[in-house]
C-alpha cells in the first residue's frame, strides 16, 4: 500500500493490514477511529478497510473528551518517540491502552497498556484480539492507568519545573 503523505514513523497506514489479520469472529466488532484531515485519510485508506474505519477529522481540544466515551481503548501505534498527551487522556477517561512497544511508551505507560510491535500487523492483531476477549485484562489496564496517573506532574508542577530550568539557564550565562 502507497504510504501517501506519511512518513516511515507513521504506522496508522497498517491499520488495513491489521484488519486482514483480524479473526473474522471479532472483525466485525473492530472499528479504528481516526482523527485525520479527510484529504490525508483518502489518500492513506484503501476503499475495502472503510467497514473497519471511521475518520472524524480533526478534533477540537475541547470536543476531546467526548471521543473518548466513544471508543472502547486507546490505539496508538507509533514508531516515533516522543510524549503523547493521548495516554494520560485515556487513562483519565478510563481506557485501556494499546500501543507500540517502545521504551518512550514504557516509561509513559508501565503496566497500563498492552504493547505490540508496531511494525508487525499479525503481532497487532494478536493483541486487538486478546484485548477483545480478555476482560479482566481490560480492567486491570484500566486500573493501572489510574494508578499511573496520579504519578504524573499536574500542569502547575510542570510549570515550576520549566521555570527552574530557565532560571539554571540564566543563571550559567550570568
Amino acid at each position: 500500500m502507497d504510504q501517501g503523505t506519511y512518513p516511515d514513523y507513521f504506522s496508522f497506514y497498517k491499520i488495513p493490514e491489521v484488519i486482514r489479520q483480524l479473526p473474522s469472529s471479532i472483525s466485525e466488532h473492530i472499528k479504528f477511529v481516526l482523527t485525520l484531515p479527510e484529504r490525508d485519510f483518502n489518500e492513506n485508506f484503501p476503499k475495502e478497510s472503510l467497514s473497519h474505519i471511521i475518520n472524524t477529522g480533526p478534533v477540537p481540544p475541547q470536543e476531546g473528551a467526548s471521543l473518548y466515551l466513544e471508543c472502547d481503548a486507546l490505539f496508538l501505534p507509533t514508531l516515533l518517540e516522543c510524549f503523547s498527551a493521548s495516554y494520560p487522556e485515556a487513562m483519565a477517561m478510563k481506557k485501556p491502552i494499546l500501543t507500540s512497544d517502545l521504551g518512550f511508551s514504557r516509561s509513559i505507560c508501565k503496566n497500563a497498556a498492552l504493547y505490540f510491535n508496531p511494525v508487525d500487523p499479525v503481532d497487532i492483531a494478536e493483541k486487538i484480539t486478546t484485548l477483545y476477549h480478555n476482560h479482566t485484562l481490560r480492567n486491570s489496564l484500566v486500573m493501572e492507568g489510574s494508578k499511573r496517573l496520579k504519578e504524573f506532574d499536574t500542569a502547575e508542577e510542570r510549570a515550576i519545573k520549566y521555570l527552574k530550568i530557565c532560571e539554571s539557564m540564566i543563571e550559567q550565562r550570568a
